[in-house]
Parts: structure tokens; sequence; C-alpha cells
């Protein structure tokens, strides 16, 4: 039910957004952009969260599913900061705390054959911790690359 929300709501995003539907149809490689930014301070609070969204791939189901599971994550980590600044906001020995989250992709490889990006997460309070995840996609055959599809069947 959430994964269809959510691909429902990048459906919608992109049909509500001529330009960026228009751009996205241009791409004939496989590319990785800025789909939204959200960004929030408040007192001691920040956030920047940038999600990224994929296109070109040949597999349009892959692709809306990758793209989903970016948006879920970016969702995700919205509603944990907004949480967070809602509990230490309705504790007044909190209230002048600090919280901070950082998330967006950094575009690790780039050439002819291969598109590989980094999604991160930095949380922030008090002490901090950061988490990543990777995603190569072959730009030849327009497709993600996953650690099962580099190994023939059975080895």
């Amino acid at each position: 039910m959430k994964k269809t929300l959510i691909t429902a709501i990048l459906v919608i995003a992109l049909s509500a957004l001529p330009a960026f539907a228009a751009t996205a149809k241009k791409v004939d490689s496989v590319a990785v952009a800025t789909f939204s930014t959200y960004q929030s301070t408040y007192k001691g609070f920040t956030a920047k969260v940038v999600t990224p969204i994929v296109t070109g791939l040949i597999d349009k189901k892959a692709q809306t599913a990758l793209n989903a599971s970016l948006m879920s994550d970016s969702v995700q980590v919205i509603n944990d900061y907004c949480k967070g600044v809602n509990d230490m906001l309705s504790d007044p020995a909190s209230e002048t705390g600090h919280l901070a989250v950082d998330s967006g992709y950094t575009i690790k490889v780039d050439n002819s054959a291969t598109l590989a990006f980094d999604v991160h997460v930095l949380n922030a309070v008090g002490s901090s911790s950061t988490t990543h995840k990777l995603y190569t996609l072959d730009k030849r055959k327009h497709a993600l690359i996953t650690l099962k599809g580099l190994f023939k069947n059975g080895s």
C-alpha cells in the first residue's frame, strides 16, 4: 500500500511538473538528477533533504520502483526529523537542543558505461551518524546493476 502510494505520488508529480516531465522524456541516456529539496531551519533545528530521481532506464517498472524507493526514503528522513523536532519542542528542557539532518546524493562515477551514485543521510543529535546507499547503473544496458546480477546463476 505504502509503495503504491509513493508510486502514485511520483506519477502525479511527473505529470504536474510539465517542465520536468518534458526534460525527463528528452533524456535518452541513464541519468540522475535532483527531484526535490526540503529545507527547514528553526532555532537549533536544521534539515536539508535532497531527493534524487533516475531517468533513462529501459525497464520503466524498475525505474519507477527505484524512484519510489528513493522518494520513500526521503519522506522517511523528513518524517523522522519532524518527529524529533516535535518531541524536543514538547519537552521544555530540550527545547533549546540541537537536531540536524543532511541528506543528499553524490555522483561517484559517470562515464560512458556506468553511473554510480551514493545517497547519504547524516543525523546529528549530540553525536552523529551517517548512512549510505550506493546505486550503480549500466548506461549501455540502461539498467540497474544489482549484486546478484554480477554473478552467473548457481555461482
